[in-house]
């Protein structure tokens, strides 16, 4: 689940 939550939070610093 961490790394679920780990690659969403990088997409949006992504899409940011």
């Amino acid at each position: 689940m961490e790394s679920m939550v780990r690659k969403l939070k990088q997409k949006l610093l992504i899409s940011e």
